[in-house]
């Protein structure tokens, strides 16, 4: 029988770029991002809101196993990393296992997406989709245009600094097995795309 999968709301984070990007195995040097930028929904209203993004904590582990091929078309993805929900925090820690546990909120982070286009007006339009598949491919859920409006905003340097999407296992109670999360990050003005996956194994 077809699961339904709960999408957790898709978030264009200020992750505090030279933090994630240290603990995991990152350019302890890249530059620090603003400290805010809008967050959208991905369900019923898609009015963008503003919070503050998730810091990111180290996790020992051990290496990820290989993830699918990555495609672009005009643009370009600096470093993709999966994370969890730290549910005490509400902040994204990175996972560099790639292993999770039933109940773990878990999140695909495109670092540094780019470079956008802008529009007449300065700002730019953007927007990401989403898919989750099983361990022999079929896939189980899909979601397009999780951003809506929060997608259309001004990027510093024509850059999303680190937009997610992320999954709750607790709400679909997924099985134990292998799954492949990918995320597709479109611009609307400048035509170029890119998309990214990665697999992760749920215990």
């Amino acid at each position: 029988m077809k699961k339904s999968l709960k999408w957790v709301p898709t978030l264009l984070a200020s992750i505090t770029l030279m933090t994630f990007l240290a603990s995991c195995g990152g350019d302890s040097t890249t530059e620090k991002p603003p400290e805010k930028s809008p967050a959208a929904t991905t369900e019923k209203s898609p009015a963008a809101t503003t919070e503050k993004s998730p810091a990111a904590t180290t996790e020992k582990s051990e290496s990820p196993k290989s993830s699918p091929a990555s495609e672009s078309q005009g643009l370009t993805i600096e470093k993709v990393v999966l994370g969890k929900k730290n549910k005490t925090t509400d902040k994204i820690d990175p996972v560099t296992s790639g292993t999770f546990k039933k109940g773990d909120v878990v999140a695909l982070v495109l670092i540094n997406a780019g470079k956008f286009k802008k529009g007449e007006d300065g700002n730019h339009k953007f927007d990401m989709d989403m898919e989750v598949a099983d361990g022999k491919g079929k896939v189980l859920g899909k979601k397009e245009g999780l951003l809506g409006a929060g997608g259309n905003i001004t990027l510093p340097k024509d850059i999303a600094e680190s937009p997610y999407g992320s999954i709750d296992t607790a709400v679909t109670k997924l099985e134990s097995g292998d799954y492949t999360i990918k995320l597709t990050i479109y611009d609307k003005i400048g035509k170029g795309r890119a998309t990214e996956s990665k697999t992760f194994k749920l215990e």
